[in-house]
């Protein structure tokens, strides 16, 4: 017997964007669906476009409210949701026909508490048209069944996948008394590690299911607003805590994230000309940049900006800039 899976997609001022999104959850192979779609306070055409998408499907609910940010979105539809499982869907992205069906097959089939496919990191030209870039993280062919232990190491080294909300399948009642924290960014690294430590079984699907636009403007790619370092910082920093406490064997596994962010908050705060930001990131930099790089399953992008941060600050802000170009 099929059961109803949540879909909970937050809408902010994706005009030229969501359509792609909503069609491709509407025309899921996997039809038991409910599909909740957050107005954010847009001011652009985007609320009255999930108004008018949800004429066309009875499976579409929208909830309009005030702006209040990425995480107060998605908590509004964690409090209505109905549904035995739940998934997040970006409203600038869009996923394959079957990702609801293979994703919630694999957690029957593993009798797994979540699971987690693999993302294509995708842009558009001018015409529309999807060109596929370079994933950033390690491909597997197959699907992996792990305990949640297994999975938290492999999100921390940034591995297979990593903490992001989306591109993952979730039994929901893991969220009773778990929330995104609201006012923060890079709230995932906040929130998701709580889902893991709560699991007993995570199961990744190697399939590339789930398709992430990578546009200017995002949430993600502002660079030039140092708060959002800040929150990351406090993010990993909480995350590692409370790990460490539950799972201290994953110490140098959560230290490597922790470096990560340090070094994001570290080129984040030259771009913002941030002094006391760049003074505390690379202090924190300088503390476990030799632990990461000798961890053997450490992330390789983290462990050689470990090495080359041995040069010094100034130098290794020269060498990533000129890898970066």
């Amino acid at each position: 017997m099929s059961q109803l899976i949540t879909v909970i997609i937050p809408v902010y001022n994706v005009e030229r964007y969501i359509r792609r999104c909503i069609d491709s959850i509407c025309s899921q192979t996997y039809r038991e669906i409910e599909i909740i779609l957050i107005d954010d306070g847009s001011t652009d055409a985007s609320g009255k476009m999930c108004d008018e998408a949800a004429l066309f499907d009875p499976r579409i609910r929208v909830i309009h409210k005030e702006n209040g940010g990425l995480s107060d979105a998605r908590n509004a539809g964690l409090d209505v949701m109905q549904g035995e499982y739940v998934t997040f869907v970006d409203s600038d992205d869009f996923v394959a026909k079957d990702y609801i069906e293979k994703l919630y097959a694999a957690i029957i089939s593993g009798n797994a508490d979540l699971s987690i496919c693999a993302e294509s990191y995708v842009t558009l030209d001018a015409n529309g048209n999807i060109r596929t870039l370079k994933r950033p993280l390690r491909d597997y062919d197959g699907t992996l069944l792990m305990t949640a232990e297994e999975a938290l190491s492999i999100m921390l080294t940034q591995d297979l996948y990593d903490a992001s909300a989306c591109a993952k399948m979730y039994r929901a009642d893991l969220f009773m008394e778990v929330r995104y924290p609201a006012g923060y960014a890079y709230e995932d690294i906040g929130t998701t590690y709580k889902i893991f430590l709560k699991s007993q079984k995570v199961v990744y699907v190697g399939e590339h299911l789930y398709f992430y636009l990578q546009r200017e403007g995002s949430i993600l790619h502002s660079t030039n607003n140092s708060k959002r370092y800040w929150d990351g910082i406090f993010m990993v920093e909480s995350q590692r805590d409370e790990i460490v406490r539950d799972c201290p064997q994953l110490k140098k596994d959560a230290d490597c994230r922790c470096l990560s962010m340090y070094f994001h908050a570290l080129m984040g705060a030259d771009v913002a000309n941030d002094v006391q930001l760049t003074a505390i990131a690379w202090e924190k930099i300088r503390g476990l940049r030799l632990g990461v790089l000798f961890n053997p399953n450490g992330r390789p992008k983290a462990r050689i900006a470990s090495l080359l941060s041995l040069l010094g600050r100034k130098i290794f802000l020269r060498i990533w800039k000129l890898l970066k170009k």
